[in-house]
This record gives C-alpha cells, structure tokens and sequence, in this order.
C-alpha cells in the first residue's frame, strides 16, 4: 500500500513538471521583456550625449520613438533567452550587449564627436580599434549603475531559478528562429520607413538641436533605432554595377606610389573659404568692391588663378573639402577608411593636420576628417564662451588664421613637411543686412588670408598654398540683381557652379 501511494506521488511530480516548466518559460518571456526594456532604456541613457537629462526626456515625450528604440533590445533578451533555455543567461547575454553598445556609443561621443554606426564594424570601419584603454575611460553614474544591475540581476536570477532550465529544445530553438525572424523584418521596416505615412507618430525630436548635425541628428533618435538605420543607409563608398573587388585589387596593386623626392618636398597648405566669390568686376550701390576685393588683386597677381567647378551653392557646400582631398568628383560623404590624398602624402613622410572654424560634429566633420587619414584635427568651436560666440569671436577668420599660423610655425620645428587643410565658416549665410553683411566678411577674411601668406613668407619654410572657395553665396535675388548678375536660382550655369582658385608659393618653395 506503502509504496503505491510513492509510486502514485512520484508519477504526480512528474506528470506535473513538464506544466512547471512551460509554465516557466512564458512567465520567463514577461521577465524578459521587462529587462530588456529596463536594460534599453539604461543603454538609451548613456548616449546622450552633452544633453543629458534634457534629451533622455525628449524621447519619453515622444512615445513612439522610445517604442522604436526598446523593441531591438526586448526582441534581443527574448532570443538569447530562447536559445539559452535558461534566465539569467538570457538576461546577461542581452543585457551585456546592449550596455557595451551604449558604452561604446557613449565613449565615441566624448572622444570623438561622433556615434556609432553599422559600418564602423565593416571592412574598412572604425570598429573598436579606437576604443580607448580601460583606465582612460570616464565612468558616468548611469554606466555604473548598469553594471551593478547586470552583475545583481544575473546572480539574483540564478538563485531564484537554479536549476530550472527549459528543457524543450525544439521548441525553445523554432521560437528563438521566430524572433530572429521577427527582428529582421523590424530592422527591414525601420530601413523603409519613408513609404508610410508616419505623420501621426510624431517622430520629430529636433527641436534642441541644430540640424546641421549629424551626430545630433542621430542621438536626437536615440541609439537601437538610428543604429538600425544606419545598417540599411546607403554607403558612399557603394560599388559600381559589375565591379569586382579581386580585380580591383590586381589593378591597385600595380600602381606605386609616385615618390616625391626629398629635395623637393614643400610644405602645402589648402585653404577653403566659405561661400567665397570674386565679385571684384561687378557694382552695387552703397558697396566700394574695389575697396573690398583690393587684397585679392594682391593675391592674384602674385599666383596662379583660374575656376574651378562646384556643384553646390550656399549652404549646400558640406562635401566641397572631401573632393579635394580625395580627387573624386562625386562624393556624398565618408563613413569607412577613404584613400586620399592625405593618405598619400602621409606615406611620403608629410606631418597632416587641419584646423576647422566650427563644430566637430557639424556635416560629420570629425568622422569624414578622421576617415581620410588626418590623425589630428583642431576645431574653433567649443573653445570659447557663450558671450564670445554670441559676439563672433570664435567664427571670425582672424583667430582661425593665427591659430593655424601658430601651428604650422610650431609643426615646422620638426622638419617635416607638412599637408595642412584649413576650412572657414565666416561668410556662411545667412548674412547681416544682406549682401552688405556678406561683403564685409569677404573683405575680413582677405586681410586676415593676406597677413597669413605674409607670415609664411617670412618664416621660410617652403610652402604652396592652394586657396579656393567652396561655392557661390546664396545672397537672394535682388542682391544678385543689385549686382548687374542673373539669378542663379533661375540659371543654372558656369556662373552658378563655378567658383575661384588661386595657387600661391612663397619664395623659399619657388
């Protein structure tokens, strides 16, 4: 009797495990959805950025945008749950990959200006390769909070659920296959969202940030959901139907580099003037342009001149440096390691640097720059007080000439040659009292150019200094009108893209 009653209690127990157990793996499904929306918005938190608080509210204002970055993590949590079979490995899969993704994000903010994006870890992609050392990192309140969450969660999760691990393995991998499924046809949606109608979601977040930004642009998205993006974006480096990367690569490998020979290594410096014209022929009323361009018929006369084409005009000019410096005529931007002419001369012994007026982040200056070769890159903006910037102190050409003056005559001291690019922002529209505004800048910026290039006279490096502006200003119709010109919004012409170029060389280069 004894021992039906034990065999009776023995068949019950395991009739009823079984249940237990699918009854575990759903309450573990809720658990983990839990998690990975606690995990991701602790992730979202680290990046920022300089906003802090400000734009990690701005996204809980906007719902629909928080959905859009919480879904990746929680479909995340569930997959290494079901594939795992147990909680807590579930829960510090999931969790350590979205905390070192937002670590990441969070370091490349402060280093670099910058954010993470899907190419980084492409061939040809910064990857992690410029993660800094342990001991160099700057640990937030948040990042270690989000450590000792992973480390508690994990151990708490292990002694409440010790041993009970799912043990259905067909199940457990046909549902972890589904959500794999699932989050590829997410992240193929997120690339396609321009075809639906998201205009009732309110997705727009931009109102704290300037738009000329991209990385703003991108935290003002959170982190999940532009990163997705990112993925599907279409790479500027795209190859060309029927191309062949093992043919390129024969090819390419039978170029050498030209090598320049040691007695003829000059220092160059390129000079890109923003929104910079010659009007010098033209009259308007109220403006002395002989007055104005009176340096430019100095600098004329002592160099090479002529036009060039651009294809942008205005404010439209944020890729006019990045044909320079690579030779390509067609260039949208530059997210992966670029071949460039910076390069070259780098491998021919050249120290390169640049000097920028503005932010690093503006049109992605700091990737596009780093991407191309420069290990260092100095910028105006950021250096200076909000009552200094208000006052144009830090967009004025005069600092950015001395500053660079300054660092060439330093960098000099080594014997070296040097490639320096330095990039003006003063005449950027839009322009105080119209084109009298634009033409007072132009006048500024030929003084302070002119006292350069008599500076570099006479310190006697030799150096070739290639000037050119970017593009035509955008100064509206009726200041074209007032200047005896056509509308360029009406014709599109040579004078309309097209803009000036002046190659100088100081005596010792000659």
């Amino acid at each position: 009797m004894t021992d039906n009653v034990s065999d009776t209690r023995e068949y019950q127990e395991a009739e009823a495990r079984p249940r237990k157990k699918r009854s575990l793996f759903l309450l573990g499904c809720v658990i983990m959805i839990l998690l990975g929306a606690a995990s991701g918005l602790m992730a979202l938190g680290m990046c920022t950025g300089d906003f802090g608080y400000a734009m990690f509210k701005s996204w809980l204002d906007h719902p629909y945008l928080l959905l859009l970055n919480l879904i990746p993590p929680v479909l995340i949590f569930l997959f290494f749950y079901a594939l795992f079979g147990r909680l807590w490995l579930g829960f510090f899969a999931g969790a350590a990959l979205c905390f070192s993704a937002g670590l990441a994000q969070s370091v490349k903010i402060e280093r670099y200006g910058d954010v993470m994006l899907f190419s980084d870890f492409l061939k040809g992609g910064e990857g992690l390769v410029s993660f800094p050392p342990l001991s160099e990192l700057s640990l937030s309140w948040l990042m270690i909070g989000a450590l000792v969450f992973l480390v508690a969660v994990t151990v708490l999760l292990m002694r409440l659920f010790r041993g009970r691990k799912v043990r259905w393995f067909a199940g457990r991998i046909l549902f972890a296959l589904i959500i794999a499924v699932v989050f590829g046809i997410y992240c193929r949606n997120i690339a396609g969202m321009g075809k639906y109608d998201l205009s009732k979601l309110d997705l727009d977040n931009s109102s704290m940030i300037d738009e000329r930004s991209d990385m703003q642009q991108y935290i003002s998205k959170g982190f999940f959901y532009p990163f997705i993006q990112s993925a599907f974006a279409s790479d500027p480096n795209e190859a060309p139907g029927g191309y062949s990367e093992g043919r390129a690569a024969e090819m390419m490998s039978s170029y050498q580099d030209s090598i320049i020979p040691e007695d003829k290594k000059v220092s160059i410096i390129a000079v890109q003037l923003e929104s910079f014209a010659d009007f010098s022929g033209c009259s308007a009323e109220g403006v002395d342009l002989e007055d104005v361009y009176a340096d430019l018929q100095r600098l004329k006369e002592s160099s090479v001149s002529g036009k060039l084409i651009s294809y942008y005009f205005g404010k439209d000019c944020s890729s006019a440096g990045m044909h320079v410096l690579t030779g390509y005529s067609r260039l949208p931007g530059v997210r992966k390691q670029t071949e460039s002419y910076v390069r070259y001369l780098s491998r021919q012994g050249y120290d390169c640097w640049g000097m920028h007026q503005d932010y690093p982040d503006i049109y992605s200056h700091a990737r596009s720059f780093r991407e191309l070769g420069f290990l260092s890159f100095g910028y105006m903006g950021g250096r200076f007080k909000e009552s200094q910037i208000g006052g144009g102190f830090y967009s004025s050409d005069w600092y950015l000439f001395g500053e660079a003056y300054q660092d060439f005559e330093e960098n000099s001291k080594a014997g070296r040659p040097q490639f320096v690019f330095i990039e003006t922002t003063q005449n950027c529209a839009p322009y105080e009292n119209t084109q009298y505004g634009y033409f007072a800048g132009v006048k500024d910026t030929l003084f302070y150019l002119i006292n350069f290039l008599d500076r570099i006279e006479a310190l006697g490096e030799p150096a070739v200094v290639l000037i050119y502006g970017d593009n035509k200003p955008d100064l509206g119709t009726a200041a074209y009108a007032a200047l005896g010109l056509k509308d360029p919004e009406e014709v599109i012409d040579e004078f309309r893209l097209s803009t000036d170029y002046y190659i100088w060389a100081n005596s010792a280069a000659k």
